[in-house]
C-alpha cells in the first residue's frame, strides 16, 4: 500500500512541475484537486493521508469550494464505505484553511456529514473538539443529531457502536438533551428518527439472519438430494 500511495504522490509531482498553477484548478463542477482526493483516498486508510500532506504542502487550498459550496472537508466526511476516517487527514485540511463550520449549498456542515456513517466515531470526536457545532441546523432543520439517528447501515456495525455514537454527540450538549427532542422542518426529533431507525435495524437485521438460515437450509437441502442422485 505504501509503495502505491508513493507512486501516486510521484505522478502529481511530475504533472505539478509541469503545470504547478494547476494545484487548484476547478473542473466544470467547481471540485479542485484535494476535492478529489477526498472522495477517492479518504476511505482508503491512514497510508493515503500522506497524499493530503503533500498535496497541501505543494499549495492546494481544501477550503475552495465547488458548486455546491462543499471544501474538501464536506469531500472529506461525505464518504459513506470503506474505513473510518483518518483524523490526521482532518487535521490536515483545518490546518490549510478548511473550517468545520463551512456549509454546503443545503445547509450541511462536515459534522453533518460524517455522522452518517457509524464507523467514523474517532473523526466525530475530533470535529466536535475543534469546533463543530452540534447545535447547527442544515435547510430542512436537521441537526447533526437527526442525522446520526439516521445513519447509515453497514454490516458488522452493532447496537453497541450506534449508543456509542449518541453518547459523543450527547457529550457537548450542556442542556439536559434538550436537542434530541427538538424537531426538524418534517416534525421529527432525532429520539423518534432513533427509534424508527432501530426498529428498521432491527428488521434488517432479522432480514439477514433468515437470509443465512435459508441459505444455509438450501445447501443441506442440496446435498441431501445430490447423496439421494449418486445411490
Amino acid at each position: 500500500m505504501e509503495e502505491k500511495v508513493q507512486r501516486i504522490m510521484t505522478v502529481l509531482g511530475l504533472l505539478l512541475d509541469c503545470s504547478p498553477e494547476t494545484i487548484n484548478a476547478q473542473d466544470q463542477y467547481g471540485n479542485t484537486v484535494p476535492h478529489y482526493a477526498a472522495k477517492n483516498y479518504s476511505n482508503y486508510g491512514q497510508e493515503h493521508t500522506a497524499i493530503f500532506h503533500y498535496l497541501c504542502g505543494k499549495g492546494a487550498d481544501p477550503s475552495m469550494l465547488n458548486k455546491n459550496d462543499e471544501t474538501a472537508l464536506h469531500s472529506l466526511c461525505s464518504c459513506d464505505g470503506g474505513l473510518p476516517l483518518d483524523t490526521a487527514a482532518i487535521e490536515n485540511v483545518l490546518n490549510y484553511g478548511a473550517k468545520v463550520t463551512d456549509t454546503d449549498n443545503e445547509g450541511n456542515t462536515p459534522l453533518h456529514l460524517a455522522v452518517k456513517n457509524l464507523e467514523n466515531l474517532e473523526a466525530i470526536a475530533f470535529l466536535l473538539d475543534h469546533g463543530a457545532d452540534i447545535r447547527a441546523k442544515n435547510f430542512i432543520r436537521n441537526t447533526p443529531l437527526h442525522e446520526a439517528a439516521n445513519g447509515m447501515f453497514w454490516p458488522g456495525v452493532v447496537k453497541e457502536r450506534y449508543e456509542i455514537m449518541g453518547d459523543i454527540l450527547r457529550r457537548p450538549q450542556g442542556d439536559g438533551g434538550y436537542l434530541m427532542d427538538e424537531p426538524n422542518a418534517e416534525g421529527k426529533p432525532p429520539r423518534q428518527i432513533q427509534n424508527e431507525r432501530g426498529k428498521d435495524l432491527r428488521e434488517k437485521i432479522d432480514g439477514i439472519e433468515k437470509g443465512w438460515r435459508c441459505w444455509g437450509l438450501c445447501w443441506m437441502w442440496k446435498a441431501e438430494l445430490d447423496d439421494e442422485l449418486v445411490r
